[in-house]
């Protein structure tokens, strides 16, 4: 899919800027009497703002003076001058202070088409506010605009805003525990928000979840739905599960010829395992005749 614009967070996104934030966190903290903490300790928390930060030392309350005298002197990650060079339109969706975003694009001789700070908005992310607000400013549908950054609350933001990719990607990450806290529910609302949408990935993901009773019980007619709808998508895997399913009869009823239909269709997508059930099912002529 082409998208018409390109959306990015600032910091630990085109910005390297972890290094550059926790070491002006532990000078603000050991210049206030606070101890110094482990850079392990921060480097996670550079991107979520300077109370977040400075959170592990109890010194939340030096926020603002950490905004006052913050200077961005963070390097653009490799490739990343290139990159904004060959888009079309591109902007910044960020939670850090405007003046430090205007800073750094002026120091790395960035023009983006939109720019939208902590300012701009009165729900910061995980809220679609500045997504939405900046697709506005581009005269834009969110689903034109693609948006990219390095946390979940990016993540949620952009799934928030109707971004399907996000909605599909956020559902993984909970699915497997990557980044956030490992959640089954929250990974099949976002799998069936993106699934509303047409995505193959995201029904094929609930076909798998509904089979093997993954934070839901086991209920192989839903899996078989939407497998169906996956597979229809043009979805390989789903169409491989989908055989599985009539072979076995598991859905509640054996279907020899519509497995072979449909590991058929996966076959012709590469998939070696279909090849595989496609190979057993002529050797004993299963759904259809035999052919050694």
């Amino acid at each position: 899919m082409s998208y018409r614009a390109y959306l990015f967070d600032m910091d630990g996104t085109l910005l390297d800027s972890a290094p550059t934030l926790a070491a002006f966190a532990n000078e603000v903290l050991t210049r206030h009497g606070y101890p110094a903490q482990p850079l392990e300790t921060l480097l996670p928390r550079a991107g979520r703002g300077a109370a977040a930060l400075l959170a592990p030392a109890g010194a939340e309350a030096l926020a603002p003076y950490f905004l006052a005298y913050y200077r961005e002197t963070s390097p653009l990650f490799p490739g990343v001058a290139a990159l904004l060079a060959r888009l079309p339109r591109w902007g910044i969706v960020s939670s850090k202070p405007r003046a430090l975003l205007a800073e750094a694009l002026r120091r790395h001789r960035l023009k983006p088409a939109v720019l939208i700070g902590r300012e701009d908005v009165a729900a910061p992310k995980p809220d679609p506010e500045g997504l939405l607000r900046a697709c506005a400013l581009l005269g834009l549908a969110p689903a034109e605009a693609l948006y990219v950054g390095d946390e979940s609350v990016d993540a949620e933001a952009a799934a928030a805003a109707g971004e399907v990719k996000a909605q599909y990607n956020l559902a993984l990450l909970y699915e497997q525990g990557r980044g956030v806290e490992q959640d089954f529910a929250r990974a099949r609302s976002y799998y069936e928000q993106a699934a509303l949408s047409g995505d193959g990935g995201a029904a094929a993901a609930l076909g798998r979840l509904y089979e093997q009773g993954l934070g839901v019980e086991a209920d192989a007619q839903r899996a078989l739905n939407y497998y169906e709808a996956a597979a229809e998508a043009g979805d390989g895997g789903a169409q491989f599960n989908l055989g599985m399913l009539y072979y076995s009869g598991s859905a509640g009823r054996q279907d020899w010829p519509r497995a072979r239909h449909w590991w058929e269709r996966a076959a012709e997508q590469g998939l070696a395992e279909a090849q595989f059930c496609l190979a057993v099912l002529y050797e004993h002529g299963r759904g259809g005749a035999g052919d050694l």
